[in-house]
């Protein structure tokens, strides 16, 4: 078997359970048992309180941290340092050889600076937030093929070696999608997808995330969620859910995530902004595409499917995707592509 198919699970547990006071036990029991896995950690509450003891109060856009110089400085202190620190000997108690890691060593994961989103008709600098260029993947094979499960940072580097903060789903998602995951776990306090009423959905599809989103019972963090849920599944990993951490090895209490939607769902430009490019063609780095491209005609498929999970990430509801025509526009401007673009409200 090919080794990057080797990793069958990418497993993502949020900040909310990474307190003093949550026993873990469990779920690092259900790790020990899934097999071959990487193991990605979030760390929000935990940087909300040094932040708050360090009277620097954290600003936070649609679920998503701004990070200024100090927001990053706590970044390196608290996810980096102690929380890592923390679920590496967590792990190695419950008979989990794991070992430490962040997205940046290795230059396993790539990035740029966020640009400006327009949110609520305000534009928003979330500073040193990185966007995922591409992944590497091949530490966490070698790690994982050496016995190990990988416990990863969200933290990532840009080409002049700047690290950025990068939010722990998006993480996720992209290590699933380049080591050939079977299966994305979202662990959450929340356990599931929760309904308007409250309760627990078993399944979610593209049409209903949609709905809840601009009724308002998907918002914060799950929104985040649900949203890198979606680009997982466009970008190739099979199965993803979310579910509590006593849920990870038997997963009927979550929700599982589908990709299915009713038309006119989904990331939507259909109702805003329009582009006419110049030629595009996606080249699998695994089969190239026979004849000669230019480099502007030739985009490798990780660099489109890296487009896909930040167009997911951004807000873009009826009449309000100016943010993601922004991005897409310079996505191929920097490609060397002519864009005219039309049709903007």
């Amino acid at each position: 078997m090919d080794l990057v198919m080797s990793i069958r699970y990418v497993v993502k547990v949020g900040g909310a359970l990474l307190g003093e006071k949550v026993d873990r036990q469990a779920f690092w029991e259900q790790v020990a048992g899934l097999g071959p896995a990487v193991v990605v950690h979030g760390g929000g509450p935990q940087l909300t309180a040094m932040a708050e003891r360090l009277g620097h109060p954290p600003r936070m856009v649609q679920g998503r941290r701004v990070t200024g110089p100090h927001d990053l400085d706590m970044v390196r202190w608290v996810l980096r340092g102690e929380l890592s620190t923390l679920l590496v000997s967590e792990a190695l108690s419950s008979g989990v050889r794991a070992v430490g890691v962040s997205a940046a060593d290795a230059d396993m994961v790539r990035v740029t600076r966020r640009p400006p989103w327009t949110v609520d008709g305000e534009t928003v600098d979330f500073g040193f937030v990185g966007d995922i260029e591409r992944v590497d993947a091949s530490l966490l094979n070698d790690l994982v093929a050496a016995g190990y499960t990988p416990i990863v940072t969200p933290m990532g580097r840009d080409r002049d070696g700047q690290i950025y903060n990068v939010n722990a789903d998006t993480i996720a998602a992209a290590l699933a999608g380049a080591v050939g995951a079977e299966a994305l776990l979202l662990v959450a306090e929340a356990a599931a997808v929760l309904g308007p009423d409250g309760e627990r959905l078993p399944d979610l599809r593209a049409h209903d995330i949609e709905r809840g989103k601009s009724e308002g019972w998907i918002a914060g963090g799950m929104r985040v969620k649900v949203d890198v849920a979606l680009g997982a599944l466009a970008s190739g990993t099979p199965t993803v859910w979310v579910c509590g951490p006593e849920d990870i090895a038997r997963r009927e209490r979550g929700t599982r995530i589908h990709s299915e939607s009713e038309s006119g769902s989904g990331s939507g430009f259909g109702s805003g902004s329009a582009f006419s490019v110049g030629p595009l063609q996606a080249q699998s780095p695994r089969a190239p595409a026979s004849g000669a491209l230019s480099e502007a005609e030739a985009v490798d498929a990780s660099e489109v499917l890296s487009l896909h999970r930040e167009l997911v990430a951004i807000p873009s509801l009826s009449r309000e995707e100016a943010a993601a025509a922004d991005h897409l526009e310079a996505w191929f401007r920097a490609r060397g592509m002519d864009v005219v673009r039309y049709g903007d409200n």
